[in-house]
């Protein structure tokens, strides 16, 4: 009985300072990974975004005033 008193008041402590930062580690490269992941979907996406915005001084980035001088005039 004596035994299990003594293991069990070493090897938790033991246990758990050898698993803290274990679980912090897998935390931070979990945290890594999904970053990386997200960033390679929506890279994609943005190089997409930037390639088919219009170009500078056509009708979609006019403002009003100058859409309203564009139109033709009955």
């Amino acid at each position: 009985m004596l035994g299990g008193v003594i293991v069990a008041t070493v090897a938790a402590p033991l246990g758990l300072a050898a698993g803290g930062p274990l679980i912090e580690l897998t935390g931070v490269v979990g945290g890594l990974a999904l970053s990386g992941v997200l960033t390679l979907l929506l890279l994609p996406i943005a190089v997409l975004a930037v390639l088919r915005r219009p170009a500078s001084g056509t009708p979609a980035m006019l403002g009003a005033r100058e859409l309203e001088a564009a139109r033709p005039k009955a």
